[in-house]
């Protein structure tokens, strides 16, 4: 009898304290980008990296307004690179996921996640390059439009010039939420 009350007094423990540390999973943010993937050069459709980032609209909880790291595949000049980022903002383009850049008709809307901070590129260990850089994760929402891309442009101190590049996403995942204000 003993046994059994004590099992059954278990039961009620457990049973209680299970549903007292169940909750509901924090909403995610209305707007954000959640991504991890294949970087694709958008000129020779070859695998360069992967690409993961996270952004969303700050707040007095969460100040930094989230990461973008980049990690190149064996032989690619950049073997890594992290940002800091300083800025954030999130859009509609009406435009921007349309093939090779044309003004349509027809145009192919687009969810935009722009960012913009300092990151530094590793081609070597304790050896960071750092610059400016600004980010535009775009979710093409046509099917019919190009496919969801990544445009960075950044400041080469070296060089002394800004060079723009275009990623394709490839495999993996790439989420851009956009609820318009």
């Amino acid at each position: 009898m003993r046994r059994l009350v004590a099992l059954l007094s278990a039961g009620v423990l457990v049973a209680s304290l299970a549903a007292s540390s169940v909750s509901a999973a924090p909403a995610a943010p209305a707007t954000s980008l959640v991504a991890n993937f294949q970087a694709i050069d958008g000129q020779t459709q070859e695998v360069i990296g992967r690409v993961t980032a996270q952004l969303f609209e700050p707040s007095a909880k969460r100040l930094v307004p989230g990461f973008y790291d980049f990690y190149g595949v064996p032989g690619y000049p950049v073997r890594e690179s992290h940002a800091q980022l300083g800025k954030v903002d999130f859009w509609y383009d009406a435009a921007a996921g349309n093939p090779g850049g044309y003004e349509g008709p027809p145009n192919f809307g687009a969810n935009v996640a722009y960012a913009e901070g300092v990151i530094c590129d590793y081609t070597e260990p304790n050896v960071p390059n750092c610059h400016p850089i600004f980010l535009w994760f775009v979710d093409v929402i046509d099917p019919a439009g190009r496919v969801d891309y990544l445009d960075t442009n950044t400041y080469t101190p070296t060089v002394g010039e800004w060079d723009g590049t275009s990623w394709d996403v490839g495999k993996g995942s790439f989420v851009l939420t956009y609820a318009a204000p």
